[in-house]
Parts: structure tokens; C-alpha cells; sequence
């Protein structure tokens, strides 16, 4: 739990990252002081086994026979990157009991309010520059201050406040005496909607009111429509309400404005030509050109494999000084990263994962524990990512990516858990 606070928090970005750098050291610690020490408590089903050895091969090849990074540099790419595999693996071997998920909640709700605070203290110009990446600031964009929370990326940010609501929504069908009670529950559901509409993501809020829609819709479907309205009409009603008094002084209007007036976004083209690969005629044609100018350029049987932004930045565009982040979408960063192969385990990774929530969600007739309720929320954050990350991407931030890896992790805790195996 301490680097999953940790990975809210960007620290020494140029070098990956401190987590990812905490997370290996970590482990090569471990491994030479408990030499004799037998993980046969690991349990890995062999599509995730296969899948990982994979992405990791790829990543070798790229950094033998494509990266040119300097010898430090490529030292700090190893080992980032195995902090993400690390971090994997603890997740997946932790025992998800109802202590430690009440924990993890509690962990999660209190960081989203931490972002809101950092929001708001730089939304009301508390302070302007930046002493230490625990407070970050804003940038301007549009005419307005657009928020970051502690992300240093307002479309990230919007996406961490969008899923942290779906994951705390199941969780509210539900209420135990001990650990956690709705009154904590429904502030975090509050406040992750906040963190989103401050982000002023378009995407990540519209996601987010049809995501809800959605899942009521099935709760209904599986349950009384009085029932469902007494335990879920309150909850949304204060969170709408916030919304509302808060709409004024916190310039929320901003964001129905960015779907409405072009120059206040990327313009979004109606009734014209669009294509999802190319970009083309969407808020995302500029950044997927460069990935249409950059795939025929080097054969992506082999990537770079994952490096520190300037690695990064080499294999998407051939110029680490370039003054843009990605594509723009997680899907069209992959390959240059693992290749093709290893963008394809990568992805992978996420579908099995939500396949395997689905039969597990699917299988309930009572959700009788937080185990249960969790495996629902993770499905619903899971699927929100895989839709959003069509037009952002994750690998951008170290911080994100390390906490996706956290989450993946859980999630598949929960299918190699004893009721599973």
C-alpha cells in the first residue's frame, strides 16, 4: 500500500519514475536476503504466465537490438520496467480478505481527496509555482485553468476520478458494521466525480454518466426498482447536488462549453468523414498523424522496449525532443514500445483479465462479501480504461502506470483466490 500511495506522487520523472525505481530495488533486496526463501505461494495461470514472458521478451530484444540509450540510461529503462512487473506480481499474490480491501477503499478514498485538494488550492491560486511534486499546479489552456490533480496530465487526472467512481459505486449496494461505512463511501463518491469534472475531460465524464446509467440499468434488471432507488437515489442525489452548488464558483460550465465551442477544444467533426485509425476527422487527427508518419518508418516486429520518457519519446516520433507526450492513445503507443507481438500480450493482459471479472462477476447469485463487490468494481474500472485509453494513454505518466499495474494485479488476485482455483 505504501507504493500505491507512493505512485500518486511523480517523482524524479526523467529516470522512470521513484516507484518503479523503489518497487525493483525492492525486490533485488528480497531476492539476495532471502536466498533459500521458496515463492511457491506465487500462482500465475499460465495465459497471464505466458502473456508476461512475452511483453518481457519483447522488451530484451528491444533493448538489445533497437535502443540506443546510453549506458545509465539504459540501466534506469531495465529497471523501471521491472518495477512494473514486480509491482504485478506482489499484487497478484496478496490475499484480498475484507480487512485489506477495506484498507485499499480507504487508501483510494482519501488519496482522490487528497487530488481534489491539490485541485482546488491551485484552482483558487493558493499558491502558483510548484515547490514539490506533492503540490502540483495547473496549466492554461483555452482561456481557463485546467486541473491536474497530482497527475501532471488533466485528461489522466479526469480518467483516475472517472474509474475510482466506478470502482466505489458496487460498493454502496453493500453495507458491512465494520471497516467502512456509506457516509465514507458516498464522499468518495462525491469526490471522485469532482476530480473528474475538474480534469474538464470531456470523454471521462460522459464515460462516467453512461457508465453509471449502465450499470443501474443491469442492477435493475436483477433486482426490485424500489429496492435499487432506495439504496442508490440518495447517494447519486448528494453527489449530483455537490455538483451543482459547486458548478458556479468552480467554473464547471467549462467542460459543457468544451462539447459546444471549438475553440475551446479540439474540434469534434459532425456529420463529416471520420475513421478511428487515423484520427481523421477527430479531436485526435494531429496526434495520430505522427503515428501514421512514424509506422512505416522502422519494422515493429521489435520495439525499443519501455525506457524513461526520452527513450520513449525515440521510438514514438525518432526525436526525444520533440514537444509533444504520445499519440495520444495507448493502442497506437504499444507497438513502438514491445512491438507488435509484445503490444498485443499488453493488451491482452487487460481482456483476459475482464473476461475472467465477467464469468467470476456472472457466477454471483448474492454479493455477499467485499471479495465479490471488489471483482465488480474492477470489472467496471476495467472497461472504462479499455474505452478511454483509445484516446489517451497511460504510459505517459509513470505515476498512473504504475497504479494500472497495481490494479491488474488485484484483479487477477482475485481469480487465482482459493474460490477459483
Amino acid at each position: 500500500m505504501v507504493l500505491y500511495i507512493l505512485s500518486h506522487f511523480d517523482f524524479i520523472p526523467t529516470y522512470g519514475g521513484l516507484n518503479t525505481l523503489i518497487a525493483t530495488l525492492s525486490f533485488l533486496l528480497n531476492f539476495f536476503l532471502n536466498k533459500n526463501k521458496k515463492y511457491d505461494n506465487i500462482i500465475l495461470r499460465k495465459s497471464v504466465l505466458i502473456l508476461v514472458a512475452v511483453l518481457l521478451f519483447q522488451n530484451i530484444l528491444g533493448w538489445v537490438f533497437k535502443n540506443q540509450s546510453p549506458a545509465f540510461l539504459m540501466i534506469v529503462n531495465i529497471a523501471s520496467f521491472l518495477g512494473y512487473l514486480v509491482i504485478f506480481i506482489m499484487a497478484i499474490r496478496i490475499d484480498l480478505t475484507d480487512e485489506r480491501i477495506v484498507s485499499f477503499i480507504k487508501i483510494t478514498i482519501f488519496m482522490s481527496v487528497y487530488n481534489v485538494f491539490v485541485s482546488l488550492i491551485t484552482k483558487f491560486g493558493v499558491y502558483e509555482t510548484e515547490i514539490t511534486p506533492l503540490l502540483p499546479t495547473f496549466y492554461s489552456q483555452f482561456g481557463d485553468n485546467i486541473m491536474m490533480g497530482t497527475f501532471y496530465h488533466s485528461e489522466i487526472y479526469g480518467e483516475y476520478g472517472m474509474v475510482i467512481f466506478f470502482l466505489i459505486l458496487p460498493f454502496l449496494a453493500i453495507h458491512r458494521s465494520y471497516g467502512i461505512s456509506k457516509k465514507v463511501l458516498t464522499l468518495g463518491l462525491i469526490i471522485s466525480a469532482l476530480n473528474c469534472f475538474l480534469s474538464f475531460s470531456r470523454s471521462s465524464v460522459a464515460l462516467m454518466i453512461i457508465g453509471t446509467i449502465f450499470f443501474l440499468f443491469v442492477y435493475f434488471s436483477k433486482k426490485s426498482s424500489q429496492s435499487v432507488f432506495r439504496q442508490y437515489a440518495p447517494f447519486l442525489l448528494i453527489t449530483v447536488g455537490v455538483i451543482a452548488v459547486l458548478w458556479g464558483p468552480l467554473r464547471l460550465g467549462f467542460l459543457i462549453e468544451r462539447f459546444i465551442y471549438e475553440d475551446l477544444a479540439a474540434p469534434i467533426t459532425i456529420g463529416g468523414e471520420q475513421n478511428i485509425i487515423t484520427g481523421e476527422g477527430t479531436p485526435r487527427e494531429v496526434a495520430f498523424s505522427y503515428f501514421i508518419k512514424r509506422l512505416p518508418q522502422e519494422d515493429w516486429f521489435i520495439g525499443y522496449g519501455w525506457g524513461v520518457p526520452q527513450s520513449n519519446k525515440t521510438a514514438w516520433f525518432g526525436d526525444p525532443n520533440i514537444k509533444r507526450a504520445d499519440y495520444h492513445s495507448l493502442y497506437l503507443s504499444l507497438p513502438m514500445l514491445y512491438g507488435w507481438m509484445g503490444a498485443v500480450a499488453f493488451v491482452m493482459l487487460i481482456l483476459f483479465l475482464i473476461y475472467g471479472l465477467y464469468k467470476r462477476v456472472n457466477t454471483f447469485k448474492i454479493i455477499s462479501s467485499y471479495k465479490e463487490v471488489i471483482s465488480v468494481g474492477l470489472l467496471l474500472l476495467l472497461i472504462a480504461i479499455t474505452i478511454n485509453e483509445y484516446k489517451i494513454s497511460l504510459l505517459r505518466i509513470n505515476t498512473y502506470h504504475m497504479i494500472f499495474w497495481i490494479w491488474i494485479g488485484f484483479g487477477y488476485s482475485l481469480l487465482t483466490s482459493r474460490r477459483e482455483v
